[in-house]
């Protein structure tokens, strides 16, 4: 066995599943960038692409006017539009044999 240091790349599909399904979920593209030093200790950085699907917002109606749009306190649920986002992360580990 030998011990060197080396760059790893692993890109990755990742998906996010929310407890509530109204707030949609989430897939993309993950590209971690991890340095290993000679002594196991691992050092890295994630990056990750995503679109935001599905999901509902909702809406209580607060119109203050009689010809208003909706009645005041009727509650309306709208679909949410496909959106985009990103999130980065950082880690640090030690690899064990």
């Amino acid at each position: 066995m030998t011990k060197s240091g080396s760059f790893i790349l692993a890109p990755s599909l990742t998906a996010l599943v929310p407890d509530k399904t109204e707030f949609g979920y989430g897939v993309g593209a993950m590209v971690p960038f991890v340095w290993v030093t000679d002594i196991g200790l691992r050092i890295g950085f994630e990056v990750s692409m995503l679109v935001a699907l599905g999901g509902e917002a909702r809406y209580r109606c607060i119109a203050s006017s009689l010809d208003g749009p909706c009645e005041t306190g009727e509650v309306r649920a709208f679909d949410r539009q496909r959106s985009s986002g990103f999130t980065a992360s950082f880690t640090f580990g030690y690899g064990v044999d």
